[in-house]
């Protein structure tokens, strides 16, 4: 645990801030996966490892991506997954 947890325990206000800012985060990061992946010509069901309603869950910021399926977006895009990651993370800051 760290001091945030303690704080999300005793405050419940702090707890909604952190869930509303998680969600803002992660649906930056699930529009920069679909930019990317649309970019690169690839469909939803082209992503080896990953079923179209994967992709579609991550792309619509319904779920975050592990490391596992990083690598698998990665590899689908030819990049290395730390490049990958870069890509996204530009994106992102470009966007916020």
């Amino acid at each position: 645990m760290n001091l945030e947890t303690f704080r999300e325990l005793s405050d419940p206000q702090v707890l909604e801030e952190n869930q509303a800012r998680f969600r803002r985060e992660a649906k930056h990061y699930a529009e920069a996966i679909k930019t990317l992946r649309k970019s690169k010509g690839l469909k939803q069901d082209e992503i080896a490892g990953l079923s179209e309603r994967q992709v579609r869950r991550l792309e619509s910021g319904e779920v975050y991506p592990h490391s596992s399926t990083l690598n698998k977006l990665a590899a689908a895009h030819d990049l290395a997954p730390a490049e990958y990651v870069r890509q996204l993370a530009a994106m992102v800051s470009v966007a916020a």
